[in-house]
């Protein structure tokens, strides 16, 4: 079962991941409170109480959302359970994972990488080339920076005659008969 499923099931029921478990392999037609009593009689998590069922085509079965009120390391929880005979899968937020955790791994990758670049006396930049990664530009120098940044401060300051088109204004009095250099009202 994936720690993604119960992580979504608790996002989606509002209900702290510390306090869930995944319960799976139990029969189709079992009801929630027979769920509860059956995982209750194991005394593995005190009173659990069953939230909502799903079917999981990982599984291939029923998977069941539960609350615990037990404060306990669920390292300590097994991870099987036998009920009536029936193997029950349990998973718990905090159950540790049977292989390496993958922060782990890439730890060791990124070390394995670091000493072998120091070996061969290579940088980061070609490294990433040789990957086929695209070159980093060269950052700007404070000048080019600060020349870029005048000139963009220019064309956004620029006077609204200078950057849009205009009419000129010209004079208009409102008086009958039009004085001579004046336009009347309708032109």
């Amino acid at each position: 079962m994936e720690r993604g499923l119960l992580e979504d099931l608790c996002r989606g029921a509002r209900i702290p991941v510390t306090k869930a478990v995944l319960v799976a392999g139990f029969p189709e037609e079992m009801e929630p409170n027979e769920i509860e009593e059956s995982l209750d009689a194991a005394e593995i998590l005190r009173r659990v109480k069953v939230h909502t069922c799903i079917y999981n085509h990982e599984v291939k079965g029923m998977v069941a959302l539960c609350t615990h009120s037990k404060e306990a390391d669920l390292d300590k929880v097994p991870k099987e359970v036998q009920v009536g005979g029936t193997p029950w899968t349990i998973l718990g937020a905090e159950q540790s994972p049977t292989s390496v955790p993958e922060s782990l791994e890439m730890d060791s990758l990124a070390q394995k990488l670091q000493a072998l670049m120091v070996d061969e006396k290579r940088t980061r930049e070609e490294l990433n080339l040789a990957l086929g990664g695209a070159s980093t530009p060269a950052a700007p120098s404070l000048v080019e920076w600060a020349k870029e940044l005048g000139n963009a401060l220019k064309d956004a300051l620029k006077p609204a005659y200078e950057s849009a088109p205009y009419k000129r204004l010209r004079s208009f009095s409102g008086m009958s008969p039009v004085p001579s250099g004046e336009d009347d009202y309708e032109t």
